[in-house]
């Protein structure tokens, strides 16, 4: 049996590599900032090389197919640098934030760090094995790895803005407040898209739904401008706060979506299970008078 050589393409697996060292980064700015040196500043650092390491990932694949170097190698070589900059470094990141919640024991933490960083490691394998996965058109089945980790990046990149805020004499309440939700909230967000990312609800493929978007019905198209549009309003008018908005409608609006579907379709099944259940006493009703009737013309 003759086996086929290996290809490792060039510039495919150096922009991999690339998303590989910006987890790196990421982890090791994290790392800085357990001292309370530059706090925010190096979690929004943090927070800007895992969306650089996002833009490696996409590109990867994209130069692999325009330059037809393709491979399993690179496949391969992309889930183990996905898990680095989106399993590892979002968990680590995590923690990091939870420091500074001190009524709750830490051990609760490391756990929804453990269990965040075997589900994406899991995910990703899923989605190797599954090859309709990868050549569907535009459907995710569970969270994608780089989205749950663009969730917890984004709040890492919103911190120096609420700090802001938070100094602001005429805001100081509102930045506070937002700045402890973040904290509170992060890990139990963390726990949420942790079941998300190895669950089957559909998520959808956004750059290519965008490109197929002239080719699907009006009324579909439409609701893609609305999306963008408000998308582009709340960047606008929120700047560094729009981030975190953005990607929890993203990681929220599927499975509210499906529960809305599902709670749809059981109501509209209501009315004729009513029905029939109606309609049976009424049929032994009408049997009852009958025997009635047959009773008095014996009599």
């Amino acid at each position: 049996m003759k086996i086929e050589p290996t290809r490792f393409p060039v510039l495919p697996t150096l922009l991999t590599l690339g998303n590989a060292l910006c987890g790196l980064g990421a982890i090791s700015l994290a790392a800085q900032a357990l001292g309370q040196e530059n706090f925010e500043l190096n979690l929004y650092n943090a927070g800007l090389l895992i969306f650089l390491g996002m833009l490696f990932d996409m590109l990867d694949g994209r130069v692999a197919v325009w330059t037809k170097q393709t491979s399993e190698f690179g496949k391969q070589l992309d889930s183990l640098c996905d898990a680095i900059t989106f399993g590892v470094a979002p968990a680590f990141m995590m923690l990091v934030f939870s420091l500074q919640i001190s009524f709750v024991d830490a051990r609760f933490f490391h756990g929804i760090a453990g269990l965040y960083t075997l589900c994406a490691i899991l995910r990703l394998a899923r989605y190797n094995v599954e090859s309709d996965e990868s050549t569907s058109s535009a459907i995710f089945r569970g969270l994608p790895t780089p989205a749950a980790a663009g969730l917890v990046a984004a709040f890492a990149i919103a911190l120096p803005k609420i700090v802001e805020i938070e100094t602001a004499m005429s805001l100081n309440l509102l930045g506070t407040t937002l700045r402890h939700a973040v904290f509170v909230t992060i890990p139990f967000w963390t726990l949420a898209i942790s079941y998300l990312m190895v669950s089957r609800i559909r998520y959808p493929h956004v750059t290519k739904q965008l490109i197929q978007a002239s080719k699907q019905s009006p009324a579909h198209s439409f609701f893609r401008i609305v999306q963008i549009t408000f998308a582009i309003v709340i960047i606008l008018t929120l700047h560094e706060l729009a981030l975190p908005i953005i990607f929890m409608y993203y990681v929220v609006g599927s499975p509210m979506l499906a529960i809305t579907r599902r709670a749809t379709a059981r109501i509209r099944s209501r009315p004729d299970d009513a029905y029939s259940v109606l309609a049976e006493p009424q049929g032994e009703v009408d049997e009852q008078a009958a025997g009635n009737g047959k009773d008095a013309q014996s009599v």
